[in-house]
Formats: C-alpha cells, sequence, structure tokens
C-alpha cells in the first residue's frame, strides 16, 4: 500500500485511479513521491491541494517548499 499523491489517502499499490478521490495514479511520480526534486512532475492543482493538506497538519516547512515549486511552475 502507499498514499495517493493528490488526497495522501492509503490505496493498494496496483491502483489505477485513487479509490477516495479519483485520481490516475502515475507510477513515476508514486516512486518519487518523497523525493522533492521529482515535485514537478505533479500538476499544479495537485501541489496545492498537497499544501492544504500540509497546512492542516501543521508542516509549515512542506507547505513552503510546494509553494516555491508551484511558483515555480506557474509564476
Amino acid at each position: 500500500m502507499f498514499n495517493c499523491s493528490t488526497c495522501n489517502k492509503s490505496i493498494p499499490n496496483d491502483s489505477e485511479y485513487c479509490p477516495f478521490c479519483g485520481e490516475k495514479i502515475t507510477r513515476e511520480v508514486e516512486e518519487n513521491s518523497e523525493n522533492t526534486n521529482a515535485l514537478h512532475l505533479y500538476p499544479t492543482d495537485a501541489l496545492l491541494k498537497r499544501v492544504f493538506l500540509f497546512l492542516e497538519d501543521g508542516e509549515f516547512d512542506r507547505v513552503d517548499e510546494f509553494c516555491e515549486h508551484i511558483l515555480n511552475q506557474e509564476p
């Protein structure tokens, strides 16, 4: 099992779509999900959803990191 890159819920490894949010699972991205250098592989709307999850969890360093990547992709 691994976490969906959009909703961060635990889903089975063989999933093509997240059963919770419906997001299509991209295998390249899931393998590098913790690697911040791979954030450019995510669409900005998915990164923004993660920002809100990090805000809820109080992970402000991650919020800053993801916002920087969003701004680098779409200034």
